[in-house]
């Protein structure tokens, strides 16, 4: 996928939730009931991903968007899984130690070069 179309699609994703959540607070209520649109949204947001990027990626960019609150969250705050109390400035590294998926584009270069659907 290239990027600009990634970008635009996350960006669309994350306003049309973030008008969801304003609308839940006063009042209106689109996660549950009659008018479940957060399920058709977040249902269209998933497939535009799925021939696109494996189980894994797309596990990649839930973690990026609830996890990581899209790039926002600070990991320091947070005690690691190992039980170390070592401070991480950032949630995910790779086996050299460099951050990933700290930003859209950091995201989006790990999504391409290891969790592409194979095309056969």
């Amino acid at each position: 996928m290239k990027y600009d179309k990634f970008v635009r699609t996350m960006t669309i994703y994350r306003e049309a939730m973030d008008k969801l959540s304003e609308l839940h607070y006063i009042g209106f209520d689109f996660y549950e009931g009659k008018y479940e649109l957060n399920n058709y949204i977040s249902n269209l947001f998933e497939n535009t991903f799925a021939d696109v990027y494996t189980d894994e990626g797309k596990e990649w960019i839930d973690w990026f968007i609830f996890e990581a609150d899209w790039g926002e969250r600070d990991f320091s705050l947070t005690k690691s899984f190992d039980d170390t109390d070592e401070e991480r400035e950032w949630g995910a590294y790779d086996s050299e130690g460099n951050k990933i998926a700290y930003d859209l584009k950091s995201l989006w270069e790990l999504l391409e070069k290891d969790y592409k659907v194979d095309d056969e």
